[in-house]
């Protein structure tokens, strides 16, 4: 028979009252709009599994039916599940409720959370979920609002199992708070935002992915764009990752970025930010008076065949209008197809692009570095 010790039941998610009273909307500082929250029915619960002769069981797995009474001993629970959890020197973690959702809880100090693993009868005496498990439980919805904006509690958080992990309650945009971050637009939940004074996406647009990973007045608004950290850099392109130390005037105007270009096909192939058809949106656009200089390496890979190329060149707008600095150096930095690939650098519609020739199907992919800055 497995006995149980260091019995904890710490309430992580746990947000509606004995009488189901749900919280409303909360507004977060660093959205614009309000974002309803379903706070999920779960306890975070860890133990100990020991044997008869109070070792710690065999680390492997054991299925465990949890349950929830209103009395010591004996009654009938009111809620149960089974969950088959990993040990690890006897200690296991769980979500109670991540099976089957609990429901609304008794008055306070009539909970009991019983135990049985495997055959064995349900382990006694059963365990008093105390007051600290009612710590999060909102008499009123403004209470769970005021918890959820920030008070004592952490109630948009659960944990993973096993306890390594911690999860939002569902998908969410993430953003450090009373740091004027913003997150735009709705699929604004697959945000992250953990700079200060710093925005991802952009108002009325909705961009997927965007990611800036701390610092000071980044901006990380084209679709899954990023940056890692830094001050005052602008990643506006598809899938670009910014990097800068600061700005002479704006965000943007002094740093560096790197691009992934791809496209594949026979013939003529322009690489390409999303690896589509060229259009306005997936290459290397510049803005008006923005001078870049660019160090490109390219890879082709066809049935038989492969290929690297080494392309530099410097790009200029003035006044709107975009055109190379000089002409491209492209150098081969191997070939075994005998001649078959070669790769030059071009401007048109205010963009760099990269176009790939093989006469035969081959897949292209480009890594583009820059320096940049506008006047």
């Amino acid at each position: 028979m497995k006995k149980l010790v260091l019995l904890t039941a710490l309430l992580c998610a746990l947000a509606w009252t004995a009488d189901n009273t749900t919280a409303k909307s909360v507004s977060r500082p660093a959205t614009p709009q309000t974002d309803a929250i379903t706070i999920p029915r779960m306890l975070s619960y860890q133990g100990k599994l020991l044997d008869n002769f109070g070792n710690p069981v065999l680390d492997t797995t054991y299925s465990v039916l949890f349950s929830l009474y209103t009395v010591p001993s004996g009654g009938g629970a009111f809620w149960s599940e089974t969950q088959t959890v990993r040990t690890r020197t006897g200690l296991f973690s769980v979500l109670l409720g991540s099976v089957t959702p609990i429901g609304a809880l008794p008055e306070a100090g009539a909970l009991y959370l019983g135990m049985k693993v495997g055959a064995d009868p349900e382990m006694t005496p059963r365990v008093q979920v105390t007051s600290a498990a009612y710590a999060y439980i909102a008499r009123k919805a403004d209470t769970a609002n005021y918890a959820l904006a920030g008070g004592s509690a952490d109630n948009a958080w659960v944990r993973g199992t096993p306890d390594s992990v911690l999860y939002t309650i569902r998908q969410l945009g993430i953003a450090r708070g009373g740091a004027g971050n913003m997150l735009h637009g709705t699929n604004r939940f697959t945000h992250v935002n953990l700079g200060v004074a710093c925005t991802t996406g952009v108002s009325g647009q909705d961009r997927t992915g965007n990611t800036v990973g701390g610092g000071l007045r980044n901006v990380a608004s084209g679709q899954y764009a990023s940056v890692p950290g830094g001050y005052a850099a602008s990643a506006t392109h598809y899938g670009e990752v910014a990097s800068a130390s600061g700005c002479f005037d704006a965000a943007g105007d002094a740093q560096v970025s790197q691009y992934v270009l791809r496209g594949q096909g026979a013939g003529d192939v322009v690489l390409t930010l999303d690896g589509l058809t060229p259009g306005a949106g997936n290459g290397l656009k510049h803005t008006q008076n923005r001078t870049v200089s660019y160090d490109i390496l390219v890879v082709v890979n066809g049935a038989a065949a492969a290929a690297g190329f080494h392309i530099w060149c410097v790009v200029q707008d003035a006044g709107g209008t975009t055109t190379m600095v000089g002409s491209p150096t492209v150098t081969c930095i191997g070939d075994n197809s005998g001649g078959i690939f070669s790769v030059w650098a071009w401007v048109g519609s205010n963009a760099l692009w990269v176009t790939g020739n093989c006469v035969q199907t081959a897949r292209w992919v480009a890594t583009v570095r820059t320096a940049e800055q506008n006047w």
